[in-house]
């Protein structure tokens, strides 16, 4: 067992094999808190993962009701709140439903939008040319140039959902499901890549490794400088918008709306 200082509050837990699923299980029930110890990061993120449990709220509603004054109090006390997620609990039902509706929309991504597809149809406004990168260009700073190219196509930078060398941007769609662009610098930060991912409750599809030159179907390309950092994000933002206005849309229509309330 091992008590860990939380703010106002002292906690003790008892260590959770990974192999043990029922435990697991069990302790990611409604009405939990659950210590979370990423030591893999940086900076080993130490944090608390407190889950409450919630009704459903009525079709009507816009926006998810309010904690009640005790609970907020209850959380202020282990700490400030960094991030708020919703986590929504399915019957079999629900779940046989979305898993149909999924294998139908994998279906449609590997067939029609099938990457050889879409590699035939994508004319790049950049011919780029992969330079031989030097010691210590892996610091060129990348956010802003980033940002300046992604946003003509209405993404918002996420930074709550990013991490080192990873840039997080998203945009809801009509039907409130979520557009969600990563650009990954890599380990050592050489180099830049694209994933297109399209969510909503319960379900995801996830387009990584997005083409940026003529001929390929997937790219991870050598960062030299500032210029072509904005060269390969522009090349990506034609494969996105197509993603986007072609099958996600697709995918989107293929769901339907979530709900009003949900938010990501």
């Amino acid at each position: 067992m091992h008590f860990y200082p939380c703010h106002k509050s002292l906690f003790a837990f008892c260590g959770l094999d990974w192999s043990d699923e029922e435990n697991n299980d069990s302790a990611s029930d409604d009405n939990s808190i659950i210590l979370v110890n990423n030591w893999w990061t940086p900076k080993r993120d130490i944090l608390l993962n407190a889950k409450i449990a919630r009704g459903l709220p009525s079709v009507d509603c816009t926006t998810l009701p309010s904690l009640s004054k005790d609970t907020k109090e209850t959380l202020t006390n282990l700490g400030r709140i960094k991030r708020d997620t919703i986590e929504c609990v399915f019957n079999e039902d629900e779940k046989n439903k979305i898993a149909e509706v999924t294998a139908a929309g994998n279906q449609l991504l590997e067939t029609t939008y099938s990457r050889n597809n879409i590699m035939e149809l994508m004319s790049y406004p950049f011919d780029l040319r992969e330079k031989k990168s030097s010691l210590g260009e892996h610091n060129i700073p990348r956010k802003k140039t980033i940002s300046s190219v992604i946003k003509k196509l209405g993404y918002k930078h996420l930074p709550k959902e990013g991490f080192s060398g990873m840039l997080v941007y998203g945009k809801t769609t009509e039907n409130n499901n979520r557009m969600v662009i990563e650009f990954d610098s890599g380990k050592w930060f050489y180099d830049l890549s694209c994933n297109v991912i399209l969510e909503g409750p319960g379900w995801k599809y996830d387009y990584s490794h997005i083409p940026c030159v003529e001929n390929s179907l997937g790219d991870t390309f050598p960062i030299s400088d500032v210029e072509t950092i904005e060269k390969v994000v522009t090349n990506f933002c034609v494969v996105i918008d197509y993603l986007e206005n072609n099958c996600f849309k697709e995918l989107d229509e293929l769901h339907g709306p979530a709900p009003k309330w949900y938010l990501y």
